[in-house]
């Protein structure tokens, strides 16, 4: 038998993020309908990792999250942003003395060091398929002709997301 496939439908997310928008919501409720009138389709899922904007958020993300576990460990009356940037600093960089940088000049220097975890972008990845097959199970398609393909990275385009495919 010979396998035919349609013409992929990007469904974009805004960055950092895998929960579903009511935009997306109703594209799958589409998909899901279409499925319905083709019995004998699959769904074929494709996670587009967005190198430039995912990275990005998940980068700012994992920065203001040290930030407020640095500002929990501090007194409730010295919890200001600048206090935990200044402790942030000196565990990062325990052997400089942070004496004439400004505050943005060792928030700058923090971002750097704090690299995200790249092992984060293939779970969001993962995350939004999940959402995407989930939301497409419960509008009453069986598991079995949903597949989850492997990610594709995509360094030009500022949009990650996911590409949806017919597969017959």
């Amino acid at each position: 038998s010979t396998s035919s496939s349609s013409k992929p439908v990007l469904v974009p997310f805004l960055s950092g993020q895998s929960r579903l928008t009511a935009d997306q919501q109703s594209t799958v409720t589409q998909i899901a309908k279409a499925l319905k009138e083709h019995p004998d389709a699959k769904l074929e899922i494709t996670p587009l990792i967005n190198q430039n904007g995912d990275s990005e958020a998940l980068h700012q993300r994992t920065y203001n999250g040290l930030l407020k576990v640095a500002q929990s460990t501090m007194p409730e009356k010295e919890r200001s942003r600048e206090a935990a940037v200044r402790a942030l600093f000196a565990m990062q960089f325990p052997k400089e003395d942070p004496k004439g940088l400004s505050v943005s000049e060792m928030e700058s220097r923090l971002y750097k060091a704090v690299a995200p975890d790249r092992s984060n972008i293939g779970r969001l990845a993962d995350a939004r398929c999940r959402h995407i097959a989930s939301a497409v199970s419960e509008a009453g398609i069986k598991e079995n002709r949903i597949f989850i393909t492997g990610p594709e990275f995509d360094k030009k385009s500022t949009v990650g997301g996911v590409k949806l495919r017919f597969v017959r």
